[in-house]
């Protein structure tokens, strides 16, 4: 079973999704062993992030998102959650998607506090 994950802006939690083993499985399977991973969020027109120490292979990487998607950059560990179908400025690996909440993450501002929590089981 795949592993869901909650975001979390400023200690409120804004959405839900789910992160696709079969896509990226080390990846995922880092998220799953540190749980969290947080910092200050990151604002493109098109996404938001935070910055990650995770370390991934370029494998499977593309350039090109539909909202909702999560993926990591493997050059810096950023991670990132597209907020409209968008085009990468370099290839990001797939982690994931957004299944709920995706307007909240809208509104983030930069510097605001934003955290992915891990839920496996």
């Amino acid at each position: 079973m795949d592993p869901s994950f909650k975001l979390i802006v400023d200690g409120s939690e804004i959405a839900e999704g789910v992160l696709r083993r079969a896509v990226a499985p080390a990846a995922v399977w880092e998220l799953e062993r540190i749980r969290r991973v947080s910092g200050n969020a990151l604002i493109r027109e098109d996404s938001v992030g935070i910055v990650t120490r995770l370390k991934v292979g370029a494998a499977k990487s593309r350039l090109k998102f539909k909202a909702g998607e999560v993926a990591i950059n493997p050059a810096d560990g950023s991670l990132w959650v597209f907020l409209s179908d968008a085009e990468s400025r370099m290839p990001l690996v797939p982690l994931g998607s957004v299944l709920q909440g995706l307007e909240g993450l809208r509104s983030i501002r930069r510097g605001a506090r934003l955290e992915l929590m891990v839920r496996t089981g």
